[in-house]
């Protein structure tokens, strides 16, 4: 049993079905036509590997549908073609949308297109073996037929949807695929399945010390990278597809590693592995049982050598710029470094043997819900088998990992001396000949190593400073972090840019570039948008607007701050006077001073571990084609207990929530903060952490909320008939991405703070704001706080909509931000309408009185000449605002929630 054996083996199991399977099924030899297509890639499958992937494939049918489909009648799935979204159950009818379908022919036309478009990139490219083969396959075959074919009635994206069983249409071909590849080598080797969960932090207070953007980037990239490091020993033992989550495919560091490895060969639409982190400090893998222990010991190996590494990296750069490469220095590093990770694992067996699984199970899951099945008397079923089993597995290695956490020993890391200014809790680097506030205070102002001016780090947050620098330069792309300050500026520099007021504004542009260039003050990494509005100028303009966009915000706040602040803003004073005028020049032309405020956005999937863990799955009726819902209804009566059953966890759904994941992650947020003058710190797969400006606050969060579960209008839907709003489904990029869907919540909270306010604390802030957004008991809430730099602090929550969703009060606060902007709604309507709500007698006053009493002072604080330009009338205002007092808890959240919407309006002015 060679390794070449092995990955030629996975490679027939990957094949067992065709990618057409659901188009040619009663066309005859779906098998055949798969064993054909494996043989153009490998040549035949080595002995007694059809026994072992025919059994790999009854125990993943099992894993992923229902026994009682064994009765079921046949289904011609292409004269009605219907999938269900995995986790919400909506069904998608293609036909019912104008899609004419695909002929058998055209679709095996199509195949053997991608196949041979296949064969042609590893033949081109030298020796090839039977594991290149295999990673050849299952990264690049989906892409190729995703791009393939023609005319109207070619396949395209659809290729990524096809189910797997038609009668079951959730799950697709390729989620049963890589099952059963994961599956078949360690049966045709005669060994037991197993899960190998395995896990790795701390993540929240990694990421959350840091001072500024950087440090909070920093801190995501760095881990996700980790993770990538830990994942690479599993899936070069045992394949990609041995990782049930996250998703590897089309995963940015796994495919900047495999261009280079094993594969050796461009990846089409490969996405940038220097920009977001998406991967999890989490992964769960199916592997044999008795290599779980040593593949989980190589994973968490892997992962400390990598951040030794890193270490060491760092260790070296900053040895170099200080000139202190000592041993007392290395002993900094050498304590600091590898105490700071901590990695779990955990297996558990999955025997394909039904009698010996069970028995596994019942032992060692006392208290667990039961894991029966239901028989449905008089229809044939298929034979039962372990698969049915990979749910309470699944909550069993959970459980176990849960476990191996609470029972961990920690070691006093109480460190004596001077302590860092960025984590406050471990012991400065400096040498034994030296106290450490002077030696750091000697090294002054250090661009070289990330320093500035009153810092002193230790070796954990000295890597955060330096990694991403060491580490963009190993993927080979650059990347820098806007300043707070550069964030909370930008609506003020994206207004300058535009065509229409750059030309009138160019002599005080050109001066405060001029300046700007003699102090050395042209490295600012501004946002993407503002670059972007660079672009849209005339040429001859180019230059100087792209100077511009090089200088940092922070440059502004000479125009506001007193004077005995600048030199901490590091201002020169002739870059100040150019600054000053240029303000004084905009405010001319209405372009509004530069904010000293921006958001901190922080979003959160509400109850994902019940998601993972199948408590929030479908009723199991949702989940079938809609002939075999029929049928099921005409044999069996309504009180019936399958009508209440939920659908079991089940290998496809982990795939679908992380291909959910991997969507929202590097597709859908990245998209969106790119069109709003925002920066992305990280989006981790049903979380996301932004900095963004307050105009584009609300409306990038409103905007990633109803992208998370696909109510987002598609771009041109008729592409892509039956795909539109709230099917939980997004056509973004020209992908066709599938969301959480329609029944996934998601909670958050926009913090709003001043320019200069301590970053870390606002980021601790923002975590706690979100966690009360979620202690309501519907969760899917947005927070929002308020922290100005004096005065009390605003809090309300808002709901994203109501039980019907109907409502979208978001929605309807931006609309109240806006009128307030406009000028068409004074602000004292709102510190009146305060007033008088907070008298004692108004706490008794019906909501009728309430509405009488907003109307009234609406009316007198309107301004119709000035809502004329926004188009919004009095009515539509009043509906909102209406609208989010039905949204929120309480009358005094209530009231916060219009105060932040003049506060957003005003720019915290």
């Amino acid at each position: 049993m060679t390794d070449e054996a092995v990955w030629r083996l996975k490679v027939h199991a990957f094949l067992h079905d065709p990618p057409e399977k659901a188009l040619i099924l009663f066309e005859g030899g779906h098998a055949a036509r798969g064993r054909e297509l494996a043989e153009r890639l490998v040549g035949p499958a080595p002995q007694g590997a059809e026994d072992a992937i025919k059994e790999a494939d009854h125990l993943a049918s099992a894993a992923d549908r229902e026994k009682f489909l064994g009765g079921a009648p046949d289904l011609r799935w292409s004269n009605k073609p219907v999938l269900r979204h995995p986790l919400s159950g909506d069904a998608i009818d293609l036909g019912q949308w104008g899609w004419i379908g695909v002929e058998p022919d055209k679709a095996r036309a199509e195949v053997d297109h991608a196949v041979k478009q296949l064969l042609d990139a590893l033949d081109g490219s030298g020796s090839t073996t039977s594991e290149r083969r295999f990673w050849a396959l299952w990264r690049l075959l989906p892409e190729y037929l995703a791009k393939g074919g023609e005319g109207r009635d070619r396949m395209g994206i659809l290729w990524e949807y096809l189910p797997a069983e038609t009668r079951m249409p959730d799950h697709s071909i390729w989620d049963h695929q890589r099952l059963v590849s994961a599956l078949a080598p360690i049966l045709w080797q005669k060994q037991e399945p197993a899960l190998l969960l395995v896990s790795f932090g701390p993540v929240q207070g990694f990421i959350g010390t840091a001072r500024r953007t950087a440090d909070l980037w920093a801190g995501s990239f760095i881990l996700s990278w980790l993770a990538s490091r830990a994942i690479l020993p599993l899936a070069q033992a045992f394949g990609p597809d041995a990782v049930l989550f996250p998703a590897l495919w089309r995963q940015p560091l796994l495919d900047q590693w495999l261009q280079q490895e094993p594969l050796h060969l461009p990846i089409p639409g490969a996405r940038d592995p220097g920009r977001e982190a998406s991967l999890p400090n989490r992964f769960l893998a199916v592997v044999p049982q008795d290599k779980a222990k040593g593949i989980a010991e190589d994973c968490v190996s892997a992962l400390h050598k990598a951040w030794k590494k890193l270490g060491q990296d760092a260790y070296q750069e900053f040895a170099r710029y200080t000139n202190t490469s000592t041993d007392d220095i290395a002993a900094f590093f050498d304590r600091q470094i590898p105490a700071h990770l901590e990695a779990y694992w955990a297996a558990f067996p999955w025997p394909s043997d039904l009698t010996r699984c069970e028995t596994i199970l019942k032992t060692r899951l006392c208290g667990l819900p039961s894991i029966s099945t239901i028989n449905l008397d008089g229809i044939r079923e298929y034979r039962p088998n372990a698969g049915a089993f990979y749910g309470a597995a699944y909550r069993a290695v959970d459980l176990t990992l849960g476990g191996a956490k609470a029972t961990r020993v920690f070691e006093s890391g109480e460190e004596p001396g001077l302590k860092c200014s960025l984590c406050g809790h471990r012991g400065v680097i400096h040498p034994s000949t030296h106290e450490g506030k002077g030696w750091w205070r000697k090294l002054g102002d250090a661009k070289a190593i990330r320093v500035k001016k009153g810092e002193a780090l230790c070796a954990v947050c000295l890597v955060k400073r330096l990694g991403p620098e060491i580490l963009t330069s190993e993927l080979n792309k650059a990347h820098g972090v806007p300043s707070t300050s550069e964030i909370a500026a930008a609506p003020f520099k994206f207004a300058v840019l535009q065509s229409g007021t750059f030309s009138r504004l160019k002599p005080a542009i050109q001066a405060l570039v001029d300046t700007a260039k003699a102090d050395g003050n042209l490295d600012a990494w501004t946002l993407s948008k503002v670059w972007q509005a660079t672009k849209w100028l005339p040429e001859s303009d180019r230059g100087h607007a792209q100077d511009f966009a090089r200088i940092d915000g922070e440059c502004f706040w000479v125009s506001t701050e007193p004077e005995h602040e600048l030199e901490e803003i590091r201002v020169a004073p002739e870059m100040a006077k150019a600054a000053r005028a240029l303000v004084r020049e905009a405010e001319h032309l209405d372009i509004a001073p530069p904010f000293q405020y921006l958001a901190l956005l922080r979003m959160d999937g509400d109850d994902m571990g019940k998601w993972l863990g199948g408590d929030r799955s479908v009723l199991l009726d949702q989940t079938l084609h809609p002939d075999i819902g029929d049928w099921l209804r005409g044999l069996l009566p309504t009180d019936h207990p399958l009508w209440q059953k939920q659908r079991r966890m089940t290998p496809a759904t982990h795939a679908a929530i992380s291909r959910a994941c991997n969507a929202f992650a590097l597709t859908v947020v990245p998209t969106l903060v790119r069109e709003k003058l925002a920066y992305l710190i990280y989006a981790g797969g049903d979380d996301v952490l932004a900095l963004v400006s307050l105009n584009d606050a609300l409306e990038l969060a409103h905007d990633i909320r109803l992208a998370f579960g696909g109510h987002m209008e598609v771009e041109d839907s008729k592409k892509i008939p039956g795909f539109s709003k709230g099917r939980g489904f997004y056509w973004i990029n020209g992908e066709l991405i599938q969301t959480f869907g329609s029944r996934a919540g998601l909670s958050g909270s926009l913090v709003i703070f001043h320019h200069k306010y301590p970053l870390q604390v606002a980021v601790e802030e923002s975590r706690r704001a979100e966690e009360w957004a979620k202690s309501t008991d519907s969760k899917d809430v947005l927070a929002v706080r308020i922290m100005r730099r004096s005065g009390q602090p605003t809090h309300c929550r808002i709901r994203w909509t109501n039980k019907d969703r109907s409502a979208d009060p978001v929605h309807d606060l931006s609309a109240i931000t806006t009128a307030v902007r406009e000028k068409a709604l004074s602000p004292r309507f709102f510190s009146i309408l305060k007033g008088l709500l907070e008298r004692p007698e108004a706490k008794q006053l019906p909501p009728e009185a309430i509405q009488l009493l907003v109307k009234r002072e609406l009316g007198r604080h309107w301004d119709n000449g000035q809502a004329e330009k926004t188009q919004l009338s009095q009515d539509t205002v009043r509906s909102a605002i209406w609208e989010l007092r039905n949204q929120t808890p309480c009358r005094e959240e209530w009231l916060a929630a219009l105060e932040a919407a003049v506060f957003l309006a005003r720019g915290g002015r």
